[in-house]
């Protein structure tokens, strides 16, 4: 499969090449996941004065449904999203996401600290200021506009049946044109990058992209704009929370067994719904989600391995 810096340098030419660059974008999307949410649930909701795990957690939700959402643009051009098996996972710590996105500092499965944040800063760097511009080339908002120019120029034909196969994200639409895939895109880009001049997600202001959000958390202070139009981190002092750490999991021990093949258990699950239109089973997510927790607060980390 090609890197992100080919799509990006000599485009996408057909419908095969760009499935191939949608299905880079579901790994690419999940790649992000088990670091942010290793950071979530490392800290301690009952000593988290400025309640940085909630807005993890929320950045961990948008990116699920950006998995989702290219999931879903993959499955309306008759593609099939393969998620269910042990290539799609990142064994970290990595340097290197999918595509070929080189990292300065590797991204691990770690508890939430300053340097972390500025781990998933990189991650997440902006095509444009207010704040930031990235200083590597080409960033992952770049790879997604060479998608949305492709569904154009190809006139993607949108499959209305692949409809019933797709998992709901509120706030995106069905995709049942090319204009929905490209509004789903623009979404994406959005909740992690903002907009050019603007860190927020949206018009009315109230939540700003992740980039920005991790930074803030770097920096424990926060965002905010000046009387003259500028940005800059000199609004108030972010506190630090009370962090479990935790070390490797035996993988012998029965909750890393559990978490694993719950993990295995919905990743198989999500591409059936994708492929066979099953009901999404949101039961099998939160399980995922408390047996994470339990061996976090008890030191383990959650390992994030497939289970044969």
């Amino acid at each position: 499969m090609l890197t992100i810096a080919q799509f990006v340098s000599s485009g996408i030419k057909d419908v095969e090449c760009l499935k191939q660059a949608l299905q880079l974008a579901l790994r690419l999307e999940f790649s992000t996941i088990p670091p942010y949410l290793c950071a979530e649930w490392s800290i301690n909701t009952e000593n988290d004065p400025d309640h940085l795990a909630g807005l993890i957690k929320k950045i961990v939700i948008q990116e699920m449904n950006h998995f989702a959402l290219a999931g879903n643009i993959l499955a309306a051009i008759r593609g099939k999203p393969s998620v269910g098996n042990s290539n799609f996972l990142v064994n970290y710590p990595t340097n290197t996401l999918p595509g070929n996105i080189k990292l300065k500092n590797p991204v691990d499965l770690a508890p939430y600290s300053k340097s972390q944040m500025e781990i998933f800063m990189e991650i997440e760097y902006p095509q444009f200021p207010p704040v930031a511009v990235a200083d590597v080339t080409p960033t992952i908002g770049d790879f997604y506009d060479i998608i949305k120019e492709a569904l154009f120029n190809l006139k993607a034909q949108i499959n209305i049946d692949s409809n019933a196969f797709f998992v709901p994200v509120r706030g995106a639409p069905r995709i049942s044109s090319v204009e929905d895939a490209a509004l789903t895109i623009d979404i994406i880009k959005r909740e992690g990058e903002g907009a050019p001049g603007n860190p927020y997600q949206g018009p009315s202001g109230s939540v700003i992209a992740h980039y920005y959000t991790f930074k803030e958390m770097a920096l424990s202070k926060k965002l905010q704009r000046s009387a003259d139009g500028t940005w800059g981190y000199n609004g108030p002092d972010i506190r630090t929370p009370q962090i479990f750490q935790f070390s490797a999991s035996d993988p012998r021990d029965a909750k890393s067994i559990d978490f694993n093949r719950k993990l295995t258990l919905l990743l198989e699950h999500l591409e059936d719904v994708w492929t066979k239109g099953l009901p999404v089973d949101y039961q099998l997510m939160g399980s995922l989600r408390d047996v994470g927790v339990a061996l976090v607060t008890s030191g383990l980390r959650p390992e994030f391995a497939w289970m044969q």
